[in-house]
């Protein structure tokens, strides 16, 4: 296990690389929001007519996706997996090995690094749209509704559990390269069904209620829907079984990350360098 001073230095590490190299993130975020857009302009549609789909009025639906596709992108450990998973197939994993690297807490670290210079440009970003819908005068800014700010705060531990659920299985995606040199099915594969489960595509309120009972088991909803449903002062209720339950399947993914590397490793002299 590497020291908590050298995590500290590689995430640092990789938040000053994301500030060098910083043009994709702001595309990233503008994309976003682009993407909230477009669910709005959609969702204006369906709603002709109506006050609430599944439970949600219009200015609750517009908040939410903006709240939970921002959310939603703030992961930076899909591109750190496949970083890694490209450096196991070229070869070039030696180099963790040459040096007294944990592979596991690196990649975490980094992740943590570039989601934290994510979660600044999406703070901007929102916090630009907040002031345009605001210059805009009251009929644009009523499109939103509200964000409650005990909510967001209670919503910061539940979402970084969320995203250190998803940077374990994204590590443990990459590693699945020692075996099988390419993973780009097993990223698609993964990261469509993330999207779908986790409420960032469609909102989980409007899921059947056996299907929202299933997700409340997982840890898919911490990554995105969740987040936006404290924020706008919902779901409260379920706060404490979220908690352990993201707690229980944390250490879970901990202990198969860890195993899925001592296991697929040692096949690395066998097509590495």
């Amino acid at each position: 296990m590497m020291r908590l001073s050298a995590c500290a230095a590689v995430a640092r590490a990789a938040f000053a690389d994301r500030i060098a190299w910083r043009g994709d993130a702001f595309f990233g975020a503008f994309m976003s929001a682009v993407r909230v857009a477009l669910a709005l302009v959609l969702w204006i549609a369906i709603f002709d007519g109506r006050d609430e789909v599944g439970g949600m009025s219009l200015p609750v639906m517009a908040s939410y996706y903006l709240i939970a596709v921002f959310v939603f992108h703030l992961d930076q450990s899909d591109s750190m997996g496949e970083r890694l998973a490209e450096e196991i197939r070229a070869g070039k994993f030696g180099a963790y090995l040459a040096r007294p690297v944990d592979p596991l807490a690196w990649f975490l670290s980094a992740s943590a690094g570039r989601t934290v210079f994510q979660a600044a440009i999406a703070a901007a970003a929102m916090l630009g749209i907040g002031l345009v819908m605001g210059l805009a005068g009251t009929r644009a800014s009523s499109l939103l509704a509200p964000i409650e700010f005990l909510g967001a705060l209670a919503a910061l531990p539940i979402l970084a559990s969320g995203l250190l659920s998803l940077a374990l299985v994204n590590f443990m995606t990459a590693v699945l390269a020692f075996k099988f040199q390419d993973v780009t099915a097993f990223r698609i594969v993964q990261n469509s069904a993330v999207e779908f489960l986790s409420g960032a595509l469609i909102p989980i309120a409007l899921m059947p209620s056996w299907a929202k009972l299933m997700l409340e088991l997982t840890p898919f909803p911490a990554i995105a829907s969740l987040p936006a449903e404290l924020a706008l002062g919902r779901g409260f209720d379920s706060l404490p079984g979220t908690a352990i339950v993201l707690a229980a399947w944390n250490l879970g993914l901990y202990a198969a990350a860890r195993a899925a590397y001592a296991s697929l490793s040692s096949r690395y002299e066998e097509f590495g360098s």
